[in-house]
């Protein structure tokens, strides 16, 4: 069952790429080791676990308490630590780019409910039929349903459309002279 939407969490792209930076910074810190100590470095699983809990603390700005013993160690937990920098400095404005979509995300959603709640004043609709509209509308827009209130009327399912369209016909029927002294079940029988 192939994925429906076409990009990826956004949580979940961090979260491997931190992940792979750090792997490959613990590898290549291994690396760089075994290079300058030769027998002298360790070598196994811990000292994959040594490396990779220095890529995170580097990575994360936490700092270490492993030091480099060697010039090229040394240069690479520099380029280690800048690369630490600018994983913050993307991970900050990627931060910012979510906080201020859903910003405009919920603005969007305020003028839609606004425009709906106009339509329900400026129509006179009851309140039953004016929640499910609301309700229907709510639901819409978290399944990405229309950017305007004729899309949102127009999609509405087939028995609330028709209650809304009654609505407004028997408030404009209502408001003609010629059935001005007539009852509600007289101005809804031909509807």
């Amino acid at each position: 069952n192939p994925n429906p939407n076409p990009h990826p969490n956004p949580h979940q792209v961090i979260s491997y790429s931190f992940a792979l930076i750090a792997h490959l910074c613990a590898c290549t810190y291994g690396g760089v080791q075994r290079l300058q100590r030769g027998d002298e470095a360790p070598r196994g699983a811990f000292a994959y676990l040594q490396a990779l809990w220095w890529a995170v603390t580097v990575l994360t700005a936490h700092g270490s308490t492993l030091t480099p013993s060697s010039e090229l160690e040394l240069a690479f937990a520099s380029l280690v630590y800048a690369l630490s920098l600018v994983t913050t400095i993307v991970l900050i404005g990627q931060l910012t780019v979510l906080i201020s979509n859903l910003d405009a995300i919920a603005v969007t959603f305020r003028k839609r409910r606004d425009a709906a709640d106009a339509f329900v004043r400026k129509q006179g609709i009851p309140g039953g039929l004016a929640r499910r509209l609301h309700l229907y509308q709510r639901v819409s827009w978290t399944h990405g349903a229309g950017s305007s209130l004729e899309v949102v009327v127009q999609q509405l399912s087939p028995s609330i459309r028709s209650d809304i369209m009654k609505h407004i016909c028997t408030s404009q029927f209502a408001r003609l002279p010629l059935f001005e002294g007539c009852g509600p079940a007289f101005i809804e029988a031909p509807l």
